[in-house]
């Protein structure tokens, strides 16, 4: 599954494995906080199945990104999902960037 940007310089194929990389280094940066979880259930041997761990949705302009994730007891999950949301946006902004 990917997405077809057209732009005035071509055409740009994004594939869901870009994003999964993207939101892999986003659960690193939780230092253990979190990690993959799975969209049917929540079973140690499938959470790195990337195909079960998240959705992405994409129109003309926007890619909508369902990330599902453990958080580890006791940690704010609000404090760790901002911080991936956060991770994630400035990861997309700045290949953006080098896009252009």
């Amino acid at each position: 599954m990917g997405a077809r940007l057209r732009t005035d310089y071509g055409t740009i194929n994004l594939s869901k494995n870009i994003f999964y990389d993207i939101i892999r280094s986003a659960l690193k940066e939780t230092d253990g906080r979190a990690r993959f979880g799975n969209t049917r259930l929540f079973l140690p041997f499938m959470i790195n199945d990337e195909n079960n761990c998240m959705k992405l949705k994409f129109d003309e302009e926007n890619v909508a990104i369902d990330v599902y994730i453990i958080v580890r007891f006791g940690s704010s999950i609000s404090r760790v999902a901002d911080g991936i949301i956060e991770y994630i946006n400035r990861e997309c902004i700045r290949s953006e960037e080098r896009r252009v």
